[in-house]
């Protein structure tokens, strides 16, 4: 269910977060769910995918580089959620 990917953002496994975010931004691109789903929704989700992108500190180091999975499904996420809020919920 949504709810249950909402609460597993907050998973301290950093895989759960991983599959959490991705799941949601997979929901988000579907435009029929962002359609579905009203104002206070999409700000509830913007605000637990702001708050995982701050707290989230994994890191996989491969190579020379550091990739970061969790915040980056996290931002695109937070991108589709943003793109159909009204504008004075992204401006708050």
């Amino acid at each position: 269910s949504i709810q249950a990917l909402l609460l597993d953002l907050f998973s301290p496994a950093w895989e759960v977060r991983h599959g959490a975010a991705t799941a949601l931004r997979d929901l988000l691109k579907t435009r029929q769910q962002r359609r579905r789903q009203p104002q206070r929704w999409l700000e509830d989700v913007a605000v637990r995918l702001l708050h995982l992108l701050v707290l989230d500190r994994f890191a996989d180091y491969v190579s020379d580089r550091a990739a970061a999975p969790v915040r980056e499904a996290t931002a695109q996420a937070l991108g589709w959620a943003l793109a159909e809020a009204e504008e004075e919920i992204v401006l708050e």
